[in-house]
């Protein structure tokens, strides 16, 4: 089952109707922890994070506000001792689908989800990395523990 990150722990079918696919590029993600890791493909080449995008509208008027969340999925084998769930990661072929407006429905969304890439290798990196505050290529070097 895909859900929200930070969201509902539920059936994501309804927001798939309701919403806007949309793609967020990464080369990887942080997991801040006293001991923060960063989970990357392992030829490093960027990948695309499963999005869902909206307007809000709230009920009592007011200006539209443009919502976004990244899905995630139970963990695979090779990330499940950092966390258990991750970043639902679309193959590189699937991002025209996931992308196209007509496309219809939870069931053809669905269908790409399941094509999700899920092998990562994942290594500690330093602390600093919590803060976004800090920048740098330091924050994405293998520590030494």
């Amino acid at each position: 089952r895909t859900v929200l990150r930070g969201g509902i722990n539920g059936d994501v079918d309804p927001l798939l109707d309701q919403s806007r696919e949309h793609v967020d590029p990464a080369t990887g993600e942080v997991r801040p922890y006293k001991q923060p890791f960063l989970l990357r493909r392992s030829d490093s080449a960027p990948f695309c994070f499963a999005g869902l995008a909206s307007l809000w509208q709230a009920p009592n008027g007011g200006e539209p506000i443009l919502t976004a969340a990244i899905l995630t999925k139970a963990a695979s084998t090779s990330t499940a001792a950092v966390h258990d769930r991750m970043p639902v990661v679309l193959p590189e072929a699937d991002l025209e689908v996931w992308l196209d407006p007509n496309r219809n429905g939870a069931a053809s969304a669905a269908e790409v989800l399941q094509r999700a890439e899920s092998e990562f290798v994942f290594y500690p990196v330093r602390t600093l990395v919590n803060s976004a505050r800090n920048e740098g290529r330091e924050l994405t070097e293998p520590l030494q523990l």
